[in-house]
């Protein structure tokens, strides 16, 4: 078990639109335990998810013009937990919604072969990797449907035609999202990142991502086959909270937000800081 800390900080000034600032509670998982958040403001409210169990907190506009700088700071307990099964399901909203693409996709990578869960799962991380071209891009949050036989595109892209596939055995998978500190870094991060997890043959972790980037073969589950730290501000896809009486739905929340008052959302600019090094050794899994 290992304790670290992560201080975010807002980069932008309030929008003058903006209704509030929404930001994730970072949820119990097979990897990790939130000690603590703090905010520092009490007339912040707590969001429970109409859909989900994913909580957050909401600091109405009023409040933000008086509380500078505006800062989030996070205490997690990074070990192995026993795992959340609200956190591994089918459903995810309309984000992994099952279209034909999806099946033209899984005739062209894997001819619809007939295999148990297990072997499915390895031949589908093989065909991802085989034919996935990694591509960052800035549009990445709350993006159309993906057409999976594009096949290429950022760890979002990738972790969606993962489910996507996975979902057409009926095969259950947790997404998290949140922050990655690469443990050769500052130790300074701007931008999230996102992985999912399977309990096919034992609980495993997958980040296509990183093996793509690292130029790693073939891919095996692990939670950091890039030596690092990580931990999720999220799970699940598309969780709808009520505020100021309206549904707003959210594609992730593996950052703070700005909520507008016709539902709408934006990212806000951050800088996440994570107050302990580690060494490699202690990160490795």
């Amino acid at each position: 078990m290992m304790k670290i800390q992560c201080d975010i900080d807002i980069q932008e000034d309030i929008p003058s639109q903006a209704a509030g600032l929404v930001w994730p509670v970072p949820p119990n998982t097979h990897f990790q335990r939130m000690l603590t958040t703090t905010h520092k403001v009490d007339k912040d409210i707590k969001l429970k998810g109409l859909n989900t169990d994913q909580c957050a907190y909401f600091r109405p506009a009023r409040y933000l013009q008086y509380h500078r700088p505006l800062s989030v700071q996070y205490q997690i307990e990074l070990g192995a937990f026993a795992p959340a099964a609200a956190h591994f399901n089918l459903n995810q909203s309309s984000h992994l919604a099952l279209t034909d693409d999806v099946y033209r996709c899984i005739d062209t990578l894997l001819k619809r072969q007939e295999m148990g869960d297990p072997e499915f799962l390895s031949q589908v991380i093989a065909a991802l990797a085989e034919h996935f071209h990694y591509l960052h891009h800035e549009d990445e949050l709350n993006r159309a449907e993906l057409v999976c036989t594009h096949l290429q595109g950022d760890c979002l892209d990738i972790n969606t035609v993962l489910m996507k596939l996975l979902k057409t055995r009926a095969i259950e998978t947790a997404y998290y999202i949140g922050l990655y500190f690469e443990s050769q870094g500052n130790h300074r991060m701007d931008d999230w990142h996102c992985w999912v997890s399977t309990q096919i043959d034992g609980l495993q972790d997958w980040d296509i991502a990183h093996h793509l980037k690292r130029g790693l073969h073939p891919v095996k589950p692990a939670l950091n086959p890039v030596a690092g730290v990580r931990f999720a501000l999220s799970h699940g896809r598309g969780s709808e909270y009520l505020i100021n009486n309206t549904i707003v739905e959210f594609s992730h929340l593996g950052s703070p937000y700005w909520c507008f008052n016709d539902g709408s959302t934006r990212q806000v600019r951050f800088n996440a800081t994570l107050s302990h090094r580690l060494q490699a050794q202690e990160v490795m899994c």
